[in-house]
């Protein structure tokens, strides 16, 4: 009976054999029905359908498929054949933008415009499954941009057990002719903080301590020449044993084999145990264990290790307050502990045999703040909590400008619930929620080892019923040109307070919406999809839309592609999804290139004028200095050269004068999540009062009509009877009234209303705390006064409230904290002879715009 049950288990496992998977490595081509199982996870993971993926039990890796489109983000482009994310199995965390073989002087893709090319970006899986995968995709070296006849096999090996990925380019000179050329390779780490010098190494290696990812390539038989720049992009030169260049010639009929190896790792500490143990060096493993008194575990502490006064590599703990340290035998090592809440520390190991030593790193009880921020009812309320530190103490830093929840010194909180942990001594923290709450500040006198609780109360003072905050402009990771985490992004402008704001990457469309329910948020901001669709010239071609409607896991998300001709381009994003209604905005433009000036010779012509009946708003920041009356105003470009840029929100007033109706927004246009959103934000009208409810085509249509006031904080309200900035208005005999009010939390104020009449601030409409104290007021109300206008002609009215004494101070922190407090209203077309607004043509005594303000030739004073 035991026999026959044996048989039947037998044939049994032969059967699932041939229709499960077998154990091992594997390859497969991303679509929707394995989509969920094989794409990694991580900030910086950009795979689409038809990727390739190759995974074994220890390795992920995505290699994108080798098409001419194949961009992963705006500044990651053509990536076809290229690796573009990497991370280890047990801890999916992809950091990478791109490795790419070759240094873009082999194609990967196939590209019909190019001769010769009719075998460039073959693929093909040569193992699928098993013990190793392998992935052949066959190239074209150029030089010069020209193909040469050197076939360049790009093949991916992956095999279970091995703690890297394979990346073999065997170059084959199909020609002639000797064809020279270097053994280089691109590697985009984006804003790691730690990458190897540059100089000739035996391995390269960058390290992201903060997200906790290290990538390290080695190739067997050769060194390493690196060359990083700041913060991108890092050039790998190769050279072959005994040689000081990477260039070598390939003769007619020969091939030469370049391996690289590379290793993603936790950290820069596992990756250099990879090389050790691939050069036979003996290991000590060090198994710390970081514990506060009288035991628990410190889970943020980090360790750097030193040897010869040169850093060997870091390591962050885990939950539990392990690191595991694998040093080689025969040197002496420093230890440095660093973590929130605790003085640096510091011990000394010297590992002599190999093997294994549990440490336990104990440090004092770490003092922690533990924060209940509610509303005035007590319901959780999001919040922004700055921690300042008094006398000699620094003050903490959770994270990079890069980061989500702790960022600086900075707390983002979605319910106003969390736990920070802090040295001992006195703090000045200040709880607040963007411009409409009163702001509280509060003293911490933080004792060793103590639990010191932070309660406040954030009142809402301003009243807006009919109207929500919005930031039309906004970037994250996804972007290409920054890598802060997007939901980073979110909690920045949810705990500034923007109600509104669609996600505009750069040239893809993507969405909020998964972050606003993971934090259970949904009903506290209205978003949609979106885009910045950003193409060349610069900084002029730039363009936002929403909604969109978005195709995930394709190319871009199924975004439109940019155009070098900024006409076409916001044609494009008008015309785009069958026409469907949206909101076009032109982003800080250069008025008078764009519209004055189309080839920026400083001389006039008719602009980029086939774009304008597409562009529905107009960024027109800054605001914060639009009294001055300037055309032109005088900046730092790059090197340090002083520049003279045409005023946007000068220029403005002119377009408005010269018939051209557009309404006026400001963005913050925020990259990092330090301070990044809430410094600019519009007030639009809105017909719903639950933000997450919020119909995107509402807000495009109320902003589309100019029902929009653009700020630094204060809430204006302007109205001239029924009508409201962006609408018309009709005075018979040129007599109405504006009433005009002012909002303002206790951190801001405001101490002059000026109404500006065709954009003109004439003397008696001006309004100042010092001349005209009576109108003004000490509490949230600020102002409130019905202000008779007699007009002569049709005018345009804008009115502006500002702060010229103050600012908006460190609550927005440094760089939005040194403006004045001012909102400034989009104009009332008031109709004087009842035959419809007509706009008086006055240029407000300065020339018309060209580009970067050179036709004015005014010098500006300490010019």
């Amino acid at each position: 009976m035991a026999l026959h049950l044996r048989r039947a288990i037998g044939i049994v496992c032969v059967v699932l054999s041939a229709v499960l998977p077998l154990p091992g490595a594997e390859i497969v081509v991303l679509s929707e029905t394995n989509w969920d199982t094989y794409v990694p996870g991580g900030k910086e993971a950009d795979c689409i359908l038809g990727d390739y993926v190759l995974k074994s039990d220890r390795i992920w890796a995505v290699v994108a498929q080798p098409r001419a489109w194949r961009h992963a983000n705006m500044t990651v482009r053509q990536v076809g054949g290229c690796l573009i994310d990497l991370t280890t199995t047990d801890r999916p965390n992809d950091q990478l933008s791109a490795f790419y073989p070759g240094m873009r002087q082999i194609r990967y893709w196939f590209d019909p415009s190019v001769p010769d090319q009719s075998t460039t970006g073959q693929v093909e899986i040569v193992q699928a499954r098993g013990p190793r995968v392998h992935l052949r995709i066959v190239g074209k070296l150029l030089t010069k941009s020209r193909p040469t006849a050197v076939v360049a096999e790009l093949h991916y090996e992956l095999a279970d057990g091995d703690p890297y990925l394979e990346v073999r380019t065997v170059f084959r000179n199909t020609g002639k002719e000797s064809v020279s050329f270097r053994l280089e390779d691109d590697v985009r780490a984006d804003n790691f903080d730690a990458k190897a010098r540059n100089a000739v190494h035996d391995y390269f290696w960058v390290h992201d301590r903060y997200f906790d990812q290290a990538y390290l390539v080695l190739a067997p038989g050769h060194r390493i020449r690196s060359q990083s720049d700041a913060t991108r992009l890092s050039r790998l030169e190769y050279l072959p044993d005994g040689a000081d260049r990477g260039e070598i010639t390939l003769e007619p009929g020969k091939e030469y084999a370049l391996t690289r190896l590379i290793v993603p790792a936790r950290n820069l500490l596992q990756a250099r145990e990879v090389v050790c143990l691939r050069q036979q060096q003996a290991l000590r493993v060090y198994q710390v264990r970081v514990v506060e008194q009288p035991g628990q575990p410190v889970g943020d502490a980090e360790i750097e290790v030193r040897c010869a006064d040169e850093t060997y590599g870091y390591g962050r703990v885990d939950a539990q307050g392990h690191l595991r340290v694998p040093l080689p035998c025969g040197q002496s090592y420093e230890l440095i502990l660093r973590a929130p809440g605790c003085r640096t520390q510091r011990r000394q190991v010297q590992p002599r045999t190999p093997g294994a030593e549990e440490v336990r790193w104990e440090v004092p009880a770490i003092a922690r703040v533990v924060a209940r921020i509610t509303d005035n009812d007590g319901q959780p309320i999001p919040c922004k909590v700055q921690f300042k530190a008094l006398g000699d103490l620094p003050n903490p830093n959770w994270g990079p400008p890069a980061a989500a929840h702790g960022v600086a010194n900075l707390y983002y909180s979605h319910d106003g619930r969390f736990e920070v942990s802090l040295l001992p001594g006195e703090y000045e923290v200040t709880v607040s929620y963007g411009p409409e709450y009163d702001a509280e500040r509060v003293r911490l006198q933080v004792g060793p080892g103590a639990r010191v609780p932070l309660h406040a109360r954030l009142r809402r003072v301003v009243q807006s019923p009919g109207w929500i905050s919005a930031d039309f402009h906004s970037h994250s990771s996804p972007s290409g040109d920054n890598t802060a985490e997007q939901r980073g992004r979110v909690l920045n402008l949810l705990c500034e307070h923007i109600e509104f704001a669609p996600c505009t990457e750069h040239n893809r469309l993507d969405t909020y919406v998964p972050h606003l329910r993971a934090l259970g948020v949904e009903k506290l901001m209205g978003t949609c999809t979106g885009i910045e669709l950003t193409g060349q010239p610069l900084p002029l071609n730039h363009h936002n839309a929403f909604p969109l409607h978005m195709k995930a896991r394709t190319q871009d998300n199924g975004a439109p592609q940019p155009d070098d001709d900024p006409q076409k381009q916001i044609r494009r994003l008008f015309e785009w999804d069958s026409g469907t209604e949206k909101l076009v905005q032109q982003n800080h433009p250069d008025i008078g290139w764009l519209f004055f000036d189309k080839d920026g010779n400083g001389e006039r012509d008719e602009g980029y004028r086939l774009g304008f009946p597409y562009m529905h708003v107009i960024e027109v920041h800054p605001i914060h200095d639009i009294l001055s009356m300037r055309p032109v105003f005088s900046s730092v470009g790059q090197g340090g050269r002083r520049e003279i840029r045409n005023h946007t929100a000068f220029n403005w007033l002119q377009l408005l004068n010269l018939g051209y109706r557009i309404p006026g927004v400001v963005n913050t246009d925020a990259h990092y999540n330090f301070h990044g959103s809430g410094g600019l934000r519009n007030w639009i009208r809105c017909d719903v009062e639950t933000p997450g409810d919020i119909p995107p085509l509402n807000i495009v249509r109320h902003a589309r009509r100019g029902h929009i006031v653009m700020s630094t904080g204060p809430y204006l309200e302007v109205k001239a009877g029924n009508a409201i900035p962006g609408d018309d208005a009709h005075w018979p005999g040129g007599k109405g009234t504006l009433h005009i009010r002012v909002q303002c939390t206790n951190w801001l104020d405001i101490d002059r209303v000026q109404i500006l009449v065709n954009g003109r601030p004439l003397p008696h409409l001006n309004f100042t705390r010092t001349q005209h104290p009576e109108r003004f007021h000490k509490g949230v109300v600020k102002f409130d006064q019905k202000i008779p206008v007699e007009l002569s002609s049709d005018a345009h009215l804008i009115v502006v409230a500002i702060g010229e004494q103050t600012q908006v101070g460190d609550i927005m922190g440094p760089q939005w904290g040194r403006q004045n407090p001012v909102a400034i209203s989009n104009p009332i077309f008031v109709d004087v002879d009842g035959n419809g607004f007509k706009p008086n043509g006055d240029l407000l005594d300065a020339p018309i715009p060209t580009r970067g303000g050179r036709s004015t030739a005014l010098r500006l004073p300490g010019n």
